[in-house]
């Protein structure tokens, strides 16, 4: 009789681990890892009297994907990588391209990555996400909200989003209304607004 206890004891106990690891496998996820070559993020600038374009890229990034849903990721952005879409004179955008990794801007020499990472997830309607998340900028790590539309095809993971950061709460200060005042037609808007495409596939 004790023997027979016993072996119920361990029966039921492993039933337990192996349920518990069952639940732990499902609650990690599928994890998308970036493809940077097909996903795109356009930034826009503006001052007074006039605006800029360009993209940088996304050097690395990957989302976990549980019962259908978001349920995380991470995002790295290469600031080396700025490029301006606008200016057709080849110096006047390398002169612009230069001013946006000096320390003026993003001082991408000492702070060559910016990063977003999610830390919560809310559905927003099918196949849309309400994406809370801390944005890292120049090494100031500030908390945004977005929303964001996903497909999932399979292997395959589409998402797109439009969003912008306040570069002043990142310390991006050259021109900014928050630190000067009587800048006049020299005055560069805090928000910049983001376009982001992006694909990712299975691992």
């Amino acid at each position: 009789m004790h023997q027979t206890s016993s072996l119920a004891r361990r029966l039921f106990l492993g039933f337990c681990l192996f349920t518990s690891a069952l639940t732990l496998s499902a609650a990690d996820g599928r994890r998308y890892e970036v493809d940077s070559a097909r996903s795109s993020v356009q930034w826009h600038g503006e001052k007074v009297g006039a605006n800029h374009t360009g993209t940088i890229s996304l050097k690395s990034g990957w989302l976990t994907v549980a019962g259908g849903k978001i349920t995380g990721g991470e995002f790295v952005a290469d600031m080396n990588s700025i490029v301006n879409t606008d200016l057709t004179s080849k110096g006047q955008n390398q002169k612009l391209v230069n001013h946006l990794k000096s320390n003026d801007f993003f001082n991408a020499k000492k702070f060559p990555e910016s990063r977003f990472v999610i830390t919560g997830v809310e559905t927003a309607g099918a196949g849309a996400y309400q994406l809370t998340g801390d944005m890292t900028i120049r090494g100031v790590t500030m908390s945004l909200k977005f929303t964001a539309a996903v497909t999932l095809d399979g292997d395959l993971l589409r998402g797109t989003a439009k969003l912008g950061f306040d570069r002043a709460k990142h310390e991006v200060k050259f021109n900014s209304g928050s630190f000067a005042t009587r800048l006049g037609d020299k005055l560069i808007y805090d928000n910049v607004p983001l376009e982001i495409e992006l694909v990712a596939k299975a691992g």
